[in-house]
């Protein structure tokens, strides 16, 4: 059976794909300023097949993968398993474009990265967050604030992303999105969307979740 917080986890990221669909049917203007277990892929690499990455390296090459593409069409599987160096896998009972891959962190946290590989109604993409099961995540691991908002904020503008709040209904602030346009004709190449969560210091703002927008 599926271990009982990867059931979260795709819980979550079920509700994360349409939440993504609907905010990019409305683009807001831009201000300049992420069952079993049964692995379906066949290829296998000793350097991933068990990997153990920190909060930080993760996020570290979260970032390092943004950085390198030239557009959202380079955005691969073989090229996010290569760089963020984890085994990406597509579970009995998930959508078939949906790869995953969780790891336990401490103090009962965990990170997950999923991988949309393209569908009818979505563009390929990645997320990666961060989470706790249950309510109240109680205090967060100093590894997963150790790359702050602020650290993936000034990452992203210093890829050439136009940085923006994004609110919703009420004047409800949801999070920050990050866009970058195509060299070729100046239409949107791909958005980011970051929502962060308080920290355990006053005023401290971490990253829950890091991730493309998705929806055609």
């Amino acid at each position: 059976m599926r271990p009982p917080f990867l059931s979260i986890v795709f819980a979550v990221s079920g509700g994360w794909l349409l939440c993504a669909c609907a905010h990019s049917t409305a683009e807001p203007d831009r201000q300049p300023a992420k069952e079993h277990a049964v692995m379906v892929t066949p290829e296998s690499n000793p350097a991933t097949d068990n990997p153990k990455r920190s909060a930080v390296e993760i996020g570290k090459r979260f970032l390092q993968l943004l950085e390198g593409l030239e557009s959202r069409d380079d955005l691969s599987l073989e090229r996010v398993k290569s760089v963020l160096g984890v085994p990406l896998r597509r579970f009995d009972g998930t959508p078939d474009y949906l790869f995953a891959y969780n790891q336990p962190l401490d103090n009962g946290w965990y990170f997950s990265v999923r991988y949309i590989s393209e569908s009818p109604s979505l563009q390929r993409g990645l997320v990666l967050d961060f989470g706790k099961p249950g309510e109240g995540g109680g205090p967060i691991p100093a590894d997963v604030c150790a790359l702050d908002f602020d650290y993936y904020h000034n990452a992203l503008k210093a890829m050439g992303f136009l940085a923006q709040q994004y609110y919703g209904e009420h004047n409800l602030f949801l999070d920050w999105r990050y866009t970058k346009f195509k060299k070729s004709d100046g239409t949107v190449d791909m958005t980011i969307s970051i929502v962060q969560m308080a920290g355990n210091e006053p005023g401290h703002m971490c990253v829950k979740s890091i991730g493309t927008l998705n929806g055609r």
